[in-house]
């Protein structure tokens, strides 16, 4: 991979720089949201102070996964002549980007039940009902949202200019590279360099693909509401 001590240098700061407005609840990237006082471009409301948009186990995972992809193989010998390596830095790296995406997605779920007004007693039995990531995107997020799961990815290609079908298509196979490996023992030796640096190289445009459904679901919800 192309300028990877590059790509991991730019994660560092990529998920704690986004900020919400308190008011109108868009997402970007303009720290002068942090100042007390600063006037919102899109609703024209007063700051508070800045509110980061992502949790913390989100920015934590992106960490994990620059940690890992510094981390050298592991040698096995057992006391015989044959040895052999075990990616698991590669494994590591993958494990936690799948993870990065089940918190993107339930960030997102959170953020459209609070725009919509559903009770917290509801939004917990949501979830129970909904556990698995595959229930939320294609029962959850459709009843939130009223699109489906691609047909949103297909209309922020148009809207963006950015292709999320592509990267949709990316992460439906590295999650196929990871339910091998957890669910039927496969797929240790084929986890390698090529499918972890996949992974990095995809952590920052599926932050962008949450902010960008953000702001076309749950911003409107407000800058309707406020408008009425």
């Amino acid at each position: 991979m192309e300028n990877k001590e590059q790509i991991l240098e730019d994660l560092d700061h990529l998920v704690g720089e986004w900020q919400v407005c308190r008011t109108c609840r868009v997402v970007d990237r303009d720290q002068i949201r942090t100042r007390v006082g600063s006037i919102c471009p899109e609703c024209g409301e007063e700051s508070k102070g800045g509110l980061r948009y992502f949790v913390m186990s989100a920015e934590t995972i992106v960490d994990l996964m620059r940690e890992a992809s510094s981390t050298q193989p592991i040698t096995h010998n057992e006391g015989t002549e044959l040895e052999y390596q075990i990616n698991t830095h590669n494994i590591s790296v993958l494990l936690f980007f799948c993870t990065l995406r089940e918190v993107l997605m339930q960030g997102f779920i959170r953020e459209m039940c609070m725009a919509l007004g559903i009770p917290e007693n509801i939004y917990e039995r949501l979830n129970l009902d909904n556990k698995l990531h595959s229930q939320k995107q294609d029962k959850l997020f459709p009843s939130l949202t009223g699109s489906k799961w691609n047909n949103a990815i297909s209309e922020l290609d148009r809207e963006t200019s950015k292709n999320y079908t592509e990267l949709n298509d990316q992460v439906v196979d590295l999650v196929k590279h990871r339910n091998k490996f957890i669910h039927k023992a496969q797929n240790i030796f084929n986890i390698d360099d090529s499918v972890a640096n996949r992974c990095i190289q995809n952590v920052e445009p599926l932050i962008h693909l949450y902010v960008d459904l953000h702001n076309k679901y749950v911003h409107k919800i407000y800058i309707e509401r406020n408008r009425s």
